[in-house]
């Protein structure tokens, strides 16, 4: 009996292990440098910092004009995209826990003192899974029309849910 609880409570560390492991806390944003004809830029340096603690990351275009940062914490991002001979580009970005945001550069041809500021919000577009996902903030959560609260009724307030209450 007590090799059969030892080997239950193994199992048990085990599985939780898997499930804390598939859990992502962080994001990413990716995308490709293009020039005003279309054309890619290579080796284009991209810095991605956030706007709240300050911290920088940094990557280069690679030879298809793509780039990459990964392990960005949620928040708001300032992406600037900078190439000799080109204008630098400015974007802003908030990402939220999972996100994998894809954000295409446009450079202009100028100075490298000048600087074109984008405002707005980045097109999010899901490539990477075929899942349906979404943020719920405190003030849905306390204008819901429950009594109990059930978090199992939160997944009605997305696009998706096929409005059959669960039983």
């Amino acid at each position: 009996m007590m090799r059969y609880a030892r080997f239950a409570s193994v199992v048990s560390l085990l599985s939780l292990a898997v499930v804390v492991w598939g859990q992502a806390t962080t994001a990413t944003i990716s995308g490709v440098v293009v020039d005003a004809a279309g054309a890619v830029v290579v080796g284009a340096h991209v810095r991605v910092k956030n706007v709240e603690t300050g911290v920088e990351k940094v990557a280069e275009t690679t030879s298809a004009g793509r780039y990459t940062v990964s392990g960005l914490v949620p928040g708001t991002y300032e992406v600037s995209v900078e190439a000799p001979g080109f204008k630098t580009a400015l974007q802003w970005v908030k990402l939220a826990v999972g996100d994998h945001v894809t954000l295409d550069v446009r450079l202009e041809v100028g100075e490298v003192v000048e600087r074109v500021t984008i405002s707005g919000e980045a097109a999010r577009v899901e490539l990477e899974r075929a899942t349906l996902s979404g943020l719920i903030d405190d003030k849905q959560i306390r204008e819901l029309p429950l009594n109990a609260r059930s978090y199992v009724h939160l997944s009605f307030l997305h696009t998706g849910s096929d409005g059959v209450h669960p039983r």
